[in-house]
Formats: C-alpha cells, structure tokens, sequence
C-alpha cells in the first residue's frame, strides 16, 4: 500500500505538508511495504485532476494525508474508499512516522466543515457557529 502526501519545499529543502494537491508543488508517495519514499512533481503525478482518485489508485495509492482539507476534496476521496488522515503539523517525515506508528487521526465525512464535531445533521441543535 502506497500513502500520498502533498508537500511544498521550504527554505532549508525540506518538505513541508499542505492542505490541498492544487497548493503542492510535488507529492510525497511513501510505500509502506519497501519503506520507501518518491517526491514527485504534481505535474508528473496527476495528468487529469477529473480522474484525480483514479489515477491515484492505478498507481497503487489508497492513503491521503494532508493537514486540512475542504469538504469537496474530502468528500471526493471518502466516496472513492480512499483513506484520508489528518497530518500533526507540517513536518513531512513527522507525519510519515507518525502514519507508521498508527498515530494519525483519520477524517471523517464533515471534518472539511471547520469545526470539530460538526456536520450538517447537527446544526438544529449544535452550540457551535459552523454555519
């Protein structure tokens, strides 16, 4: 199994993770079976961003993490059975070892609102302003 992270190099080349693939410059792929990682330009990485799950899958990757992501984006992964995780900071290896040791959280359907517990279902009677 392959995992996907969207990453943007920094000042001292090293990567830091972002919230979308439209805001990466490359992708981290991290294959949890040989233990190895690629960094590849999105542009080599995605040739249709319509198919963007399908392309994803053909290459073996069935795991997101990024550190926020919207609702559409979310939504688009969830409902193609990928696995989407919530990064801890923007430090790419952090997150690739925390991955590894199982301490990621993972999203679920309304994490893209912005509020922490908050989905659709819940605002007749939510207290928090996620409107």
């Amino acid at each position: 199994m392959k995992v996907i992270i969207p990453v943007v190099e920094n000042k001292n080349t090293s990567h830091l993770t972002v919230d979308e693939f439209r805001n990466a410059s490359k992708a981290c792929i991290y294959d949890c079976a040989t233990k190895t990682r690629d960094l590849v330009s999105i542009d080599q990485l995605i040739k249709n961003a319509g198919n963007l799950t399908v392309e994803l899958k053909a290459k073996g990757i069935h795991t997101v993490i990024s550190p926020n992501m919207s609702f559409f984006s979310l939504s688009l992964f969830l409902d193609s059975e990928l696995k989407v995780f919530k990064a801890k900071g923007l430090n790419l290896e952090d997150n690739i070892q925390l991955y590894v040791e199982n301490q990621l959280e993972p999203y679920n359907r309304y994490a893209g609102f912005g509020v922490p517990g908050c989905s659709p279902s819940a605002c007749s009677s939510c207290a928090s302003d996620c409107n």
